[in-house]
């Protein structure tokens, strides 16, 4: 009766020469890769989240920048309205609506500044808007008119004190 039961014991079972070493190391580099491939799934969900939160973030920081901005420009405080607007477009987040509405913001101050005559405010605003356009870039953005708008805007303020 041991005879037999050794037979259908799959632990009696013969192996050849190094069959059981093997396949310890077989299952041992298997249960190593699991581990490798669940801390490296686990590291990639870990930077998702990260990310998420991030962007989230800069949303929010986008969004009271621009508060405080849009609050700034009806007391006619232009320059902090300029300052908080910069600071909203470079809260940048890949098609964010603050950052669009901070170019937008940037430019109106711009234009009517420059319209008044008042250049020094004007060359503020119209840098503060080539800053945002420069600073939010990224390969296969393309092109940022706004920036190019304010690089031309701060060439023509420079010809015309340069007068």
């Amino acid at each position: 009766m041991t005879r037999e039961r050794s037979r259908t014991d799959p632990r009696s079972a013969e192996m050849p020469p190094g069959g059981a070493a093997q396949r310890n190391v077989a299952s041992g580099s298997e249960s190593r890769l699991g581990r490798v491939l669940g801390i490296a799934s686990g590291v990639v969900v870990a930077l998702g989240v990260v990310v998420v939160l991030f962007a989230f973030r800069e949303i929010e920081r986008g969004r009271d920048s621009l508060q405080a901005s849009d609050a700034a420009f009806h007391r006619n405080d232009l320059p902090l309205a300029i300052r908080e607007a910069r600071s909203a477009g470079l809260a940048f987040v890949p098609g964010a609506e603050h950052v669009r509405r901070a170019e937008e913001r940037l430019e109106a101050i711009a234009r009517g500044a420059e319209a008044e005559g008042k250049v020094e405010l004007a060359r503020s605003a119209w840098d503060a808007l080539r800053l945002v356009a420069a600073e939010t870039d990224y390969p296969g953005r393309g092109a940022n008119a706004a920036g190019d708008r304010a690089e031309e805007a701060l060439e023509r303020l420079d010809r015309a004190v340069a007068k």
